[in-house]
């Protein structure tokens, strides 16, 4: 289809359980989360094999996402991902498989805060992005995953980042493990596995 697979807007306490939304179109996602709270997914599978597989944006908070597959793929657009959350909060994230074939795992931007992704696999695959990639984000735990990209972790000007008890793998040999720039503060990192490429430092702060 061309637009999004599925459109959850301004609704609330909606749960879908092994269902299967596919869409090939750039500004479009398989599922999307507009000011959207406390709705539930699990054992789905979303793709987009044009862009963003799943969005949460614009007070979309307290959703539950488990035991889901979302895959992304080839875009023109900003940010490309797997998941993608901005002003969305409390939202969780658990067992899941989330992947991105251009671009990034899970991108938190502008106002996504108080959310935790768990036992899940998170892997961005182009060159220059990242496994998860947070922006202008606060206080996200990431804890008991494994996350891989370019550079696997990579956290921007956010304050209270956690993670916690996960592997984190570069795949490019000038990537990090883990990297934080333009004054992130409060950033906790413990019990991980951090594996740098070949020609990069492990963590770089």
């Amino acid at each position: 289809v061309g637009g999004h697979g599925i459109d959850i807007s301004l609704a609330n306490y909606n749960t879908f359980i092994r269902s299967t939304a596919t869409v090939n179109a750039t500004g479009s996602r398989a599922i999307n989360f507009a000011g959207a709270s406390s709705n539930t997914i699990t054992q789905c599978y979303f793709i987009n094999t044009s862009d963003t597989a799943m969005e949460l944006y614009n007070g979309s908070n307290n959703n539950f996402v488990g035991q889901s597959t979302m895959i992304g793929g080839p875009s023109g657009n900003w940010y490309p991902s797997g998941i993608k959350l901005s002003n969305a909060a409390q939202n969780t994230l658990t067992q899941n498989r989330i992947i991105h074939s251009s671009g990034y795992g899970i991108t938190y931007q502008f106002g996504a805060k108080n959310n935790t992704v768990s036992f899940s696999t998170i892997t961005g695959d182009a060159s220059g992005t990242s496994g998860i990639y947070v922006e202008f984000a606060s206080t996200n735990t990431f804890t008991d995953s494994y996350i891989q990209g370019s550079t696997a972790a990579y956290i921007y000007n956010s304050v209270g980042t956690s993670i916690r008890s996960s592997v984190l793998v570069a795949t490019n040999p000038i990537g990090h493990a883990l990297r934080l720039s333009n004054g992130s503060i409060n950033f906790s990192l413990s019990s991980n596995t951090l594996i740098g490429g070949s020609q990069a430092a492990g963590i770089f702060l």
